[in-house]
């Protein structure tokens, strides 16, 4: 059943302001101020979402969700794959950063979640058309797997504590330029150990 417009709109306001505030000041935040900031009351959250974990959970699989749909544009309009992953991974990189924050806590609140398996499946599917397609055209290396540049993004989105918050914005995209530059089929460093394809069961 879908969801109503207004339903809808007080869902996006809570992960809109949950994102922006757990970003810059971590995860106990109380969920009180996460509803002002929202513009909604606090029935309105806990209805919604009945506890933080609930919250987080609904971050994720949100945050994967629209940036699998950046993604998915990127790759109908770019002109090739290897300018659709650099935008892929440019304009998800706030998104990611929110996936990469939650990520240790919900391996263990919910370990067995279906629906945001799911939606990491779907983003790891896209990303590698893209990694595969990149390489068959010559633009990326071919000693990497979509693995590792997974595993990279992961790094680099990850939140580093003690950063002041505007530094942290900033390194995933500064960061994933230097990823690039050493992931282009011309680049000439070796590199060790065997690609990384996947390790999850």
């Amino acid at each position: 059943m879908s969801m109503r417009a207004d339903a809808r709109r007080n869902r996006d306001q809570i992960l809109a302001a949950a994102r922006k505030i757990y970003l810059a000041e971590g995860f106990t935040v109380p969920m009180d101020e996460i509803a002002r900031a929202a513009g909604v009351g606090v029935g309105t959250l806990y209805r919604r979402f009945p506890d933080r974990d609930a919250l987080l959970r609904g971050l994720a699989i949100d945050a994967i969700q629209q940036v699998t749909a950046l993604g998915e544009i990127a790759w109908q309009e770019e002109r090739d794959a290897w300018s659709a992953l650099r935008r892929f991974v440019h304009e998800g990189s706030e998104l990611n950063r929110v996936v990469a924050a939650v990520r240790p806590h919900l391996i263990d609140a919910v370990p067995d979640d279906e629906e945001l398996f799911q939606a990491g499946v779907a983003w790891f599917e896209l990303l590698s058309r893209m990694v595969v397609a990149a390489q068959e055209a010559g633009d990326m290396r071919g000693d990497v797997a979509p693995g590792d540049v997974l595993l990279m993004l992961n790094l680099l989105t990850r939140p580093l504590a003690g950063l002041p918050a505007e530094l942290g914005a900033g390194l995933p995209d500064r960061f994933s330029d230097v990823m690039f530059d050493g992931l282009r089929a011309d680049s000439p460093t070796p590199l060790s150990g065997a690609p990384i394809t996947r390790w999850w069961a």
